[in-house]
């Protein structure tokens, strides 16, 4: 017969599995959105009126959400901070920076591991959002052969 596990041993095995929660990619995203919702209060007064924003709101609303990136990198908030950088860059009429970072968010999208069947769904519109971003970009450049890409299917034949 086997000695009883004591009440102090399960309260132990318990705060252990809580610590790794926390440090795994829960605490990533959590932290992600807290810097992302930080990095939009920045941003809304650009978005309200982007005529009269300055270099130095925009500079400091990209440098905000490229902390997101860089601290909360493969989750959702990662991606909402590309797109909102792309978004920010298309504002100033700086269109291959926007591409650039609506391509990161469509490479992000990829790595992305989405915790339930509902962020994936988020997910797939999110990068949805990337793409038509990005042909919109072109578009402003009347570039319209770039922003109509060929399909995979007749670029094969």
């Amino acid at each position: 017969m086997s000695a009883p596990v004591s009440p102090t041993f399960h309260v132990a095995a318990w705060a252990q599995a809580l610590s790794l929660l926390l440090i795994s990619g829960c605490s990533a995203s959590s932290h992600g959105e807290r810097l992302f919702w930080s990095a939009q209060r920045l941003n809304a007064p650009i978005a309200q009126d982007p005529g009269r924003a300055t270099p130095e709101q925009f500079a400091d609303a990209i440098a905000a959400f490229d902390r997101v990136i860089r601290t909360a990198p493969k989750t959702e908030w990662a991606v909402r901070a590309h797109l909102a950088v792309g978004s920010l860059h298309a504002l100033q009429g700086r269109y291959e920076r926007a591409r650039d970072a609506f391509g990161a968010a469509l490479r992000d999208c990829s790595r992305w591991q989405a915790p339930t069947t509902n962020a994936l769904v988020w997910g797939q519109d999110l990068c949805l959002t990337a793409r038509v971003a990005i042909a919109k970009a072109y578009e402003r450049q009347q570039r319209w052969d770039d922003a109509d890409p060929p399909s995979a299917s007749s670029a094969s034949t």
